[in-house]
């Protein structure tokens, strides 16, 4: 007599998971076509629509993260933190919140969830878009991160912060009051470390400054950072492009504001030539009217009480 073994069948399924921008799992459909979960989140990740269609064929839901529904508390799990999208704060403190004093350590995202996640807990990560068909996860380098949130720290660095940032959102610890945020201020990182390239493409500057049009014809900023430079360093080239070279930005947008003329807001832009403006920053005669001398200023005085 001879035993056979029951024969068994494994069938696996394939799915496709399809997420936006933020990596928030959007839909799921099975092999056949059929949809078998639809997800809707509010800006800070609370899940609506009777929880969403079949929400529990699979549970990670927000920027990827497993939806916890034990004890009916609802919470995002990140790891280092759990996150409750319906009262937008984590359920401890950030183990990093000395570093900006300026927000709560409860906050979530620096209280601006549509550009940053925070995907373990630990430190918030910008959307960044090369363009729109391509979104991809960015963090600022330690470096220019601390860099930037000295600055903020600075009265003009609060002042251009929150002027272009939407009213209710946070930039770099700055809270905005939307003055200007229908324009654009880009500031971007590039991280060259071999000496040729570096050569190559910055000419032994820094960074560079630019004002360009928009396809509706509107002024956009653009500082560009070369960011492989110690803190010290990036404190001095922030200051320098955008107190000594965006110190008249409100000139620039009121006059295209009053115009709707790119080339008119271009030459208020340009009035003062890049010459005059580099020998006002280094001159001390000009240390009372000059903004980047200003900003040094207040920067050195942080330090001497710290």
């Amino acid at each position: 007599m001879v035993a056979i073994a029951p024969s068994i069948t494994i069938r696996i399924q394939l799915s496709i998971i399809e997420k936006d921008h933020l990596a928030s799992v959007r839909m799921v459909v099975n092999e056949n076509g059929t949809i078998e979960q639809v997800n809707h989140y509010y800006p800070f990740g609370g899940v609506y629509g009777d929880l969403s269609y079949n929400a529990e064929i699979q549970k990670s839901k927000y920027i990827g993260k497993e939806f916890d529904h034990m004890h009916g508390l609802d919470l995002y799990d990140h790891g280092a933190r759990m996150y409750d999208a319906a009262k937008v704060a984590w359920d401890r403190v950030d183990r990093h919140g000395e570093k900006y004093t300026q927000l709560s350590p409860y906050l979530y995202c620096g209280n601006n969830s549509l550009v940053n996640v925070d995907a373990d807990g630990k430190r918030i990560k910008t959307i960044y878009f090369k363009d729109k068909e391509d979104p991809q996860w960015y963090r600022s380098s330690k470096s220019f991160y601390l860099a930037m949130m000295q600055f903020a720290q600075t009265d003009f660095g609060k002042q251009i912060l929150s002027d272009f940032t939407p009213k209710g959102s946070y930039f770099f610890g700055v809270k905005g009051n939307g003055k200007y945020s229908k324009y654009d201020l880009e500031l971007q990182e590039i991280d060259i470390t071999e000496p040729q390239k570096k050569t190559a493409y910055w000419r032994d500057i820094n960074a560079q400054t630019q004002l360009l049009e928009t396809d509706q014809g509107k002024p956009r900023f653009v500082v560009i950072f070369d960011v492989d430079r110690p803190t010290n360093e990036l404190i001095k080239t922030i200051a320098h492009e955008l107190a000594g070279h965006l110190y008249n930005y409100e000139s620039v947008l009121k006059l295209y504001e009053d115009t709707k003329d790119f080339q008119k807001a271009n030459f208020e832009f340009f009035k003062k030539s890049s010459k005059q403006e580099h020998l006002e920053m280094e001159n001390k005669k000009y240390e009372k009217v000059n903004l980047y001398q200003q900003v040094m200023n207040q920067i050195e005085q942080f330090f001497k009480h710290k």
